[in-house]
């Protein structure tokens, strides 16, 4: 699969959210990590430092789930493991940083129940 093109669809995905629905002003960090199904799960949180992903972090913003077929195949056809899967969310999340919309929040990342990550 072309990371690129999945990149495409992913900030697509995003930015069609908070078109939607914009980010509450209250919300200093965003969040994404890995579930058991190797869906990339999106949030918020109104704290600038997150230590542990957990189902409590993500309130006022909830969490959405982006579960794209070809990106599990990807993942899945390759047998990539978590670690593996955690390295291209993060490749993807480094070139999200970038995109002016998301500039002013801190990004995290990495798998549920686990250590964040900080971008």
């Amino acid at each position: 699969m072309n990371l690129d093109l999945f990149y495409s669809y992913f900030i697509a995905y995003l930015t069609g959210l908070i078109e939607d629905d914009p980010i509450p002003y209250e919300i200093k960090s965003l969040v994404f990590f890995i579930n058991s199904n190797n869906e990339i799960g999106f949030s918020g949180s109104e704290e600038e430092d997150i230590k542990i992903i957990d189902l409590y972090f993500y309130f006022p913003l909830e969490a959405e789930y982006f579960d794209f077929k070809p990106l599990y195949n990807y993942f899945s056809n390759n047998k990539l493991n978590k670690i593996q899967v955690v390295m291209v969310l993060k490749s993807l999340l480094i070139k999200l940083k970038k995109e002016k919309i998301f500039q002013k929040f801190n990004i995290y990342f990495g798998l549920l129940f686990d250590k964040a990550k900080k971008i």
